[in-house]
């Protein structure tokens, strides 16, 4: 849950997916301290052929919000997509 008068001057990127991680990183870049809700406030439903399952999409676009968003050089989104990558498998 966010206020929406918050994110009205932040535009997501244009990328398959990883679109509301990039709002996290950019509500973190402002300066926006963030937290969990440790209820559960919607459901999530992973289909064969949704956008979600198709691994290589989400490492090009993880690659493009680093790289291109974030504007971090070359070694450091790379670096950065393995990280992520990393966490996912052990999370």
């Amino acid at each position: 849950m966010i206020n929406r008068n918050i994110i009205k001057d932040i535009n997501f990127p244009i990328l398959k997916t990883q679109e509301d991680f990039a709002l996290w990183l950019n509500l973190i870049k402002k300066g926006h301290k963030l937290s969990h809700i440790n209820n559960t406030l919607s459901s999530w439903r992973k289909t064969n052929d949704s956008l979600s399952s198709n691994n290589l999409q989400k490492i090009i676009d993880a690659f493009k919000l680093y790289y291109l968003y974030q504007k971090k050089n070359l070694i450091l989104s790379v670096y950065s997509v393995l990280v992520l990558g990393y966490n996912k498998l052990f999370k």
